[in-house]
């Protein structure tokens, strides 16, 4: 052997124990996802998770997905405080959701990151 070489030993016993053979199937969504991205302004010290749990706890049934794409701390914000943005996504497993169902569930969002959060809605 010309290059360095590694050796490893598995243990197949230990891994089998955490192995999962029951499969589930969920099938493909009958109805379209709304898609909207939100940027919230908060504390530099606020962590992303706990931002994101108060998202998702007010999002209720209707918030199939939530995803940060982007962190900004600039001058623009003032000192101390960053922006964090999510896609968010919506679905309903029974109907096509109207633009009023939607816009419901983030005026709720909204007011519920800035009473756990202190966040501001970025515009």
């Amino acid at each position: 052997i010309e290059d360095g070489a590694c050796v490893c030993e598995l243990s197949v016993e230990v891994l089998s124990r955490s192995w999962s053979v029951a499969r589930t199937y969920v099938p493909l969504p009958r109805f379209p996802t709304v898609s909207r991205d939100l940027a919230f302004v908060v504390d530099q010290a606020l962590p992303q998770l706990k931002l994101e749990e108060a998202i998702r706890e007010s999002g209720g049934p209707l918030l199939a997905s939530v995803h940060l794409f982007d962190v900004y701390a600039g001058d623009q914000l003032g000192t101390g405080k960053k922006s964090l943005a999510y896609a968010l996504q919506f679905q309903s497993p029974d109907h096509t959701l109207t633009e009023r169902e939607v816009e419901d569930v983030i005026k709720r969002i909204v007011q519920n990151v800035e009473r756990q959060c202190n966040g501001t809605l970025r515009r």
